[in-house]
């Protein structure tokens, strides 16, 4: 027989219990697993219930390819929900869906291969970026915003004190080019960078104005570009 008679029975113990045993029952009873194995190596097991497909397996069996397993999570409507890709270097990519239109993708270095922990993806509904965001292992974490898949804004935070500056913003005008830039030391001072004026700025700091002749990666090269110095009472205003 099918085995749902000894199921039903505990209905006169625990009819939750029995509800849930039921359910588990039919889903086992109409389970189909259909496995296929291509020439290049792969294995592919796709999982349906009641014959709708719900998730589907690819395993790199011959090590022919940079992933290790694919994994595919389908909605009741067969409509993509979620997507697991491991790689043989240890990155693992999940990315989910909503309405079979992609919402985000979230990166993890799971072997420590790189020089960042996490890099995290969202999508807006019409499938276009709209933030990222990205840990690295020296304690940074940088934060983009998007408007229309345009970059408009990138903030880098020091979140493990490892370096002289708090945070870093760069903003960038409808083309994405850069506009201007705001960085802030831990020693008090804000420097802003590129911007057309200091209006913005508070008026209870002494702003001078000057030109910059440095080469430094985390502000930019030696353009000469003009630079707003914005003494908050801390140390003196030198560029690093």
């Amino acid at each position: 027989g099918t085995g749902l008679t000894n199921v039903t029975t505990l209905g006169d113990e625990n009819d939750a219990q029995a509800s849930a045993a039921l359910w588990e029952a039919l889903f086992v009873e109409q389970e189909e697993v259909q496995i296929k194995t291509f020439d290049d190596g792969r294995v592919v097991e796709t999982t349906s219930v009641g014959g709708v497909r719900v998730s589907s397996i690819a395993s790199d069996i011959s090590d022919a390819f940079v992933w290790d397993t694919k994994e595919l999570l389908y909605e009741v409507n067969g409509q993509r929900e979620g997507r697991i890709t491991t790689f043989d270097d240890g990155r693992v990519i999940e990315t989910t869906f909503e309405d079979g239109v992609r919402a985000s993708k979230i990166a993890s270095d799971k072997s420590d291969a790189f020089a960042w922990d996490t890099n995290e993806l969202f999508y807006d509904a019409n499938g276009q970026r709209e933030s990222r965001i990205v840990t690295f292992n020296d304690g940074r974490e940088i934060e983009t915003t998007f408007v229309d898949g345009v970059r408009v804004t990138s903030i880098a935070r020091d979140l493990s004190d490892a370096f002289v500056w708090d945070t870093n913003e760069l903003f960038y005008d409808v083309n994405g080019q850069r506009e201007g830039r705001i960085t802030t030391f831990d020693d008090g001072r804000v420097i802003e960078t590129g911007l057309t004026s200091s209006a913005t700025m508070s008026d209870e700091v002494s702003v001078h104005t000057s030109t910059t002749h440095f080469a430094d990666p985390r502000f930019g090269d030696a353009s000469g570009e003009s630079v707003y110095f914005v003494d908050t009472g801390s140390t003196d205003m030198q560029i690093l």
